[in-house]
């Protein structure tokens, strides 16, 4: 990745989609992958490129992040955007088809910064959403396995608590000594 002084967090995003390493792992020559890009920032999620588009090949894939991923001012809706995923992307029928009971549905979020959905908000204003979070993805893990998608969450911000995991909460609620350090 480029990292002269003036390229943005958004040209570096660019750049590390299209590196070929990310290329080849979300498609491999010896699987039939599919991926589907989506933004959360101003209110609400939706597809890249404005219509959702289930992409099969590396040319499609690097056409749509050129010509539609764009710096948007505004909020970041990363919370939304996860429940999005598994809400609606996971459920639209085109997506739903592929499923065929061995494939491993997968999310890949990527943020430059922690859910924020308006000013003033912290690290510790969060925990009461992310907990929120946490526990619609815990029910739709019991109602929908197999289909239940792996979640990972690349930060592109400030570290959090780099010790701090949420598979250790166990029955615990979240606090803000766990999200934020």
């Amino acid at each position: 990745i480029d990292s002269g002084a003036t390229i943005t967090r958004m040209e570096k995003v660019r750049q590390a989609l299209k590196m070929r390493s990310v290329q080849e792992a979300f498609f491999p020559d010896d699987v039939n992958n599919h991926v589907v890009i989506y933004t959360f920032t101003e209110g609400k999620p939706r597809p890249l490129g404005g219509q959702l588009t289930i992409l099969d090949n590396p040319d499609d894939y690097v056409q749509l992040i050129n010509t539609n991923l764009r710096a948007q001012s505004g909020f970041t809706f990363l919370y939304d955007a996860i429940e999005y995923g598994m809400k609606n992307v996971l459920k639209d029928p085109r997506i739903f088809s592929l499923l065929d009971g061995e494939t491993q549905p997968t999310l890949v979020v990527l943020t430059d910064g922690y859910n924020n959905e308006k000013n003033g908000e912290t690290c510790s204003s969060n925990v009461d959403r992310l907990q929120a979070l946490l526990d619609s993805v815990s029910k739709e893990v019991q109602v929908r396995s197999p289909e239940t998608p792996t979640i990972f969450t690349v930060g592109l911000g400030q570290p959090l608590d780099k010790d701090f995991s949420v598979d250790e909460l166990g029955d615990q609620r979240l606090r803000p000594r766990h999200l934020c350090g």
